[in-house]
């Protein structure tokens, strides 16, 4: 028998998991085996050859988020975020000769997620 909390807003069932229908703030440190994150906080993108930046458009990025930028092939120019804004932010490069001769690819996270 699920045990069921506050009118079902916290369930825990016979298996352990718990389903809470509010948020969740943890004043001490979260351990954790695996953690799944229910909207994409990482990932990677490309700015293709002929391009010199490209629009990265994600729900969780706000004005004030940290987003970090890592290339994973290889560069002649700095990359790096040109604008931001909530919902979406530039990634590119300056040359002086214009756009990428080759596909620039990197990965990309937003830390400091605001609501």
């Amino acid at each position: 028998q699920p045990l069921n909390i506050m009118a079902g807003l916290v369930t825990i069932d016979t298996q352990g998991n718990v389903v809470i229908s509010g948020n969740l703030k943890v004043l001490g440190t979260v351990e954790a085996k695996d953690l799944k994150v229910a909207q994409e906080t990482a990932g990677n993108a490309t700015i293709l050859a002929g391009f010199k930046e490209i629009t990265l458009a994600n729900p969780n990025l706000k004005a004030d988020s940290l987003l970090f930028v890592t290339p994973t092939s290889k560069i002649s120019y700095p990359l790096y975020v040109k604008s931001q804004k909530d919902g979406e932010a530039v990634i590119g490069f300056d040359a002086p000769e214009g756009s990428a001769t080759e596909d620039v690819k990197f990965n990309w996270w937003i830390v400091g997620v605001s609501q």
